[in-house]
């Protein structure tokens, strides 16, 4: 008999076994343990599993109904989650469709704490298991089989920790009794053997571990009783039920043994250190063995330093602790019974064991208000773990938290994927009586931000870095994810301030392929060049129009287009009021006048080639096509337009012709007329022309649109003559660019046009800017700003050898722009995250 266990897709990487389930700033995900568990457990018994983890695999939902389909399953078993139910009871609801005659079960934290409700929303699922439940499935799945298809009632009766529908899609829920809790664990298949089976190790991270690595557990339980802490409440209970030493070792020695790649172990008991005497017997045993691993494990706040000590003696890197709050009142109303004296004590005898520490903080229990607040900010600064994570409060059915809070009326929505934010980010859907939850989110990002932007903490991990490989190799891998959402925050920024669409002001004109629009201010000395260029292009004039839009000129604009106006070949378009309203607002303009199918935007100082509109439109012969970017050329020798020109060329050559893009920059880009004014036009809250091209492409993409590279389709263009003005532009560019990656922070560091060098570039230059200050007063800092110029320098030298064959001159003196260029970028990056922070503050 095939059974599939499954957890289904959703966000890509998203993280549903954890505690708070979510897409997580640092990377983390988690092995579905408890699925794991199941499947092997199963396995053991002679069933044929299907074991899928679709968000770590990358699996859609199609690629899993099409795998049911071909097998047949009888039982399946989907997992789920708070944030992702309504998800996850959509992928059981196709699964039944593809195959009716199977038994659809849930199982997992949200499903356990609301089971009768969870069946009585979604009549295609047959059964929920609650709590632990591994011996709870095999005992349906041999039921199964026993009867060929769907069991009797009676039978079902009898499957302890089961609620299940008497008859198919029937009102009649029925429970059964409850399952006690597995005594002894030692039963368990080693679920380490499942993971090879079916699951590729390296998919799963734990920042707090050396990667890869493996999750296991050493019990279940826990003794204590947070009141917002989901495992114990709705899956493991709060008697602790331990595996003996011996079997938790042998698993280890045959992960050593089987999986010389894994780097770590992660123990995910929610103490391991719960019982001190197991926790010296644990570490004895692993020394006695000879056994050398690296491990951490979740600990509790009142571990001596004997014990710590003797932990780090048998491997122990990291322990994972819940400080959780500064002020007494809330560690009482979370039941949490230790406080910041002991978490004090515990932090110096850490230190004194040398164990790295990851602290936990919770933000906004009721009372709290900002001193209590910066109370909790305050222990974090002065415990100063490795790394630390801020939370706001977050309460899972099945919780006494969530009790308390659905009593007070203080949980503000009763849809539970608003758990979640747009990205699959955790949101905070909860408030208290000082704070709304947009609030709480805002003032955990306000913490992390002071925790991680101090200077003693940067040159901590810099030389941390430096000096352990592993430690590096760990801190790029969580940082390539964390550091977007520390700098820009946990939301996606405000909405783009442009209407949800823009009404076409002209019809489309039959016939018409193309509205060549350019937004043109005091450009009397360069717009001619651009609408002659254009008036000869190798594309029938009838089949293309320009339009030049006013943008409040002051000079002779008007004048020098006047002919062209006169005989037809080009509209002009001023606003309403005849002021300057800025590029974006031009430009969208031109675009409501457009009657051409595309509309096709250049600047008023580009002169395009004799084919630009011909390779511009081909590309539109692909109905999936929604936009189109062009290329830049200069005829300029000056230095420094050289070396601009060569950073374009850079750019475009990370593109295939007619490839992905995910910037159409509008000195050359083209768009589908519909999905233009669709789509809202450019935000015209970006004054400048400066990124709102970028957060214009972002926006489209985001919307599922496709935008592709036409390397012919080029324009001359005047790139800054002087190192000055090329600085200057930098420094405006990353100014906008950090308002662009608030709203899509996950382009911080997953553009298609920026390379990894200049990525690097721009942070190693970032810290150089916040270490000057300290370098003032402490001039041995200043060997540090030295090793960072002189990577930054060092870095470039690959673009340098290649610009050797072409430019030597140029060559030479790469490194010392990309230093510029790195200082500029980094200034201007520094300036537009503080003008963030000081507005959001505000």
């Amino acid at each position: 008999m095939h059974i599939l266990v499954l957890n289904p897709p959703y966000f890509p990487k998203f993280s549903r076994p954890q505690r708070s389930p979510a897409v997580t700033k640092s990377g983390t995900l988690y092995y579905p343990i408890w699925l794991a568990y199941a499947a092997g457990v199963l396995e053991e018994a002679g069933f044929d599993v299907t074991f899928q983890d679709a968000p770590a695999a990358g699996l859609s939902l199609d690629a899993v109904l099409d795998r049911a389909r071909i097998e047949q399953p009888l039982l399946m078993i989907l997992d789920s989650s708070t944030p992702s139910i309504a998800n996850d009871l959509e992928a059981a609801r196709q699964l039944k469709a593809v195959v009716p005659q199977a038994i659809v079960v849930m199982v997992g934290v949200h499903v356990s704490a609301l089971p009768e409700e969870t069946l009585r929303q979604a009549p295609w699922v047959d059964a929920v298991a609650r709590r632990e439940y591994e011996y709870t499935v095999l005992e349906l799945a041999r039921a199964v089989r026993q009867a060929g298809g769907r069991p009797p009632a009676t039978v079902l009766q009898d499957i302890q920790g089961l609620t299940f529908r008497a008859e198919s899609e029937s009102e009649d829920i029925r429970a059964a009794a409850d399952r006690p809790f597995l005594d002894d664990l030692d039963v368990l298949p080693f679920v380490s053997r499942v993971y090879r089976r079916h699951l590729r190790l390296e998919d799963y991270f734990n920042p707090n571990g050396l990667h890869p690595m493996v999750t296991l557990t050493t019990s279940r339980g826990c003794p204590f009783r947070c009141s917002f802490c989901v495992y114990p409440q709705t899956l493991t209970g709060h008697v602790v039920r331990i595996r003996s030493i011996a079997n938790v070792l042998d698993e280890v020695e045959e992960i050593l043994r089987e999986c010389p790649q894994v780097r770590s172990i992660f123990f995910e008991d929610d103490t391991l250190t719960a019982n001190r005497a197991r926790s010296l017997e644990f570490a004895q045993v692993i020394q006695d063995r000879g056994l050398q691993f690296t491990w951490s494990a979740n600990a509790r706040m009142d571990l001596d330093l004997e014990t710590m000590r003797a932990l780090k003696a048998a491997g122990c890197r990291m322990l994972c602790v819940g400080f959780e709050s500064g002020v007494p009142a809330t560690l009482a109303c979370m039941r949490k019974g230790l406080g910041a004296d002991r978490a004090r004590r515990f932090m110096a005898d850490a230190r004194a064991a040398g164990l790295r520490i990851h602290g936990c903080f919770i933000i906004g229990f009721p009372g709290e208000d900002r001193a209590a607040v910066e109370q909790t900010i305050r222990l974090a600064l002065d415990l100063d773990p490795d790394t630390a994570q801020f939370y706001p409060v977050m309460v899972y059915p099945g919780t006494q938290a969530y009790a308390m809070y659905q009593e007070k009326g203080w949980i503000t929505t009763v849809d539970f994927s608003a758990w979640l934010t747009p990205q699959g980010l955790h949101n905070c859907v909860t408030r208290n009586e000082h704070f709304g939850p947009e609030e709480l989110v805002a003032l955990c990002d306000q913490a992390r931000r002071r925790f991680y932007f101090r200077p003693k903490f940067l040159l901590r991990k810099a030389w941390e870095a430096l000096k352990d490989p592993d430690e590096r190799h760990r801190s790029v891998k969580a940082g390539r994810v964390f550091v977007k959402h520390l700098l820009f925050g946990s939301g996606a920024g405000a909405p783009p301030a442009c209407a949800e669409s823009l009404p076409a002001l002209e019809p489309q004109e039959p016939g018409l392929a193309a509205s060549v629009v350019i937004p043109a201010y005091n450009a009397a000395g360069t717009l001619p060049h651009t609408l002659r260029s254009l008036v000869r292009q190798n594309q029938s004039r009838k089949s293309y129009e320009i339009i030049v839009v006013d943008d409040g000129s002051t000079d002779d604009t008007a004048a020098c287009c006047r002919s062209w106006v006169d005989d037809g070949s080009v509209r002009w378009l001023q606003h309403p009021d005849g002021r300057n309203h800025g590029p974006a607002a031009a430009r969208n303009l031109g675009g409501q006048y457009a009657r051409g199918a595309v509309v096709v935007f250049t600047d008023a100082d580009c002169r395009p080639g004799p084919d630009f509109l011909v390779n511009i439109l081909k590309k539109f012969e692909d109905p999936t096509v929604d936009g189109v970017q062009g290329a830049y050329r200069t005829l300029q020798r000056q230095l420094t337009a050289r070396f601009a020109q060569a950073e374009f060329e850079s750019r475009y050559a990370l593109h295939e012709d007619g490839g992905p893009v995910d910037l159409v920059a509008t000195y050359a880009a083209a768009f589908r007329r519909s999905v233009f004014l669709e789509s809202g036009g450019f935000d015209v809250s970006y004054p400048t022309a400066n990124n709102e091209d970028t957060e214009f492409s972002y926006r489209l993409l985001a919307a599922g649109r496709r935008l592709v590279f036409a390397p012919r389709a080029v324009v001359q263009h005047l790139h800054p003559a002087s190192l000055g003005r090329y600085c200057r532009t930098k420094f405006w560019r990353a100014y906008w660019r950090v308002r662009v990656y608030r709203r899509y922070p996950d382009k911080a560091v997953s553009d298609r046009y920026t390379s990894k060098a200049v990525k690097f570039q721009t942070l190693a230059a970032m810290l150089g800017w916040a270490i000057l200050p300290l370098a003032v007063c402490w001039p041995g800092l200043f060997r540090v700003e030295a090793l960072l110029a002189a990577g930054i320098a060092a870095s470039a030298l690959p673009w340098t050898g290649r610009l050797l064959r072409q430019d030597v001159v140029l060559a030479l003196a790469v490194p010392g722009f990309v230093l510029a260029r790195a200082a500029a970028l980094a200034a201007g990056s520094w300036w537009g995250l503080a003008t963030g922070w000081r507005r959001r503050k505000a």
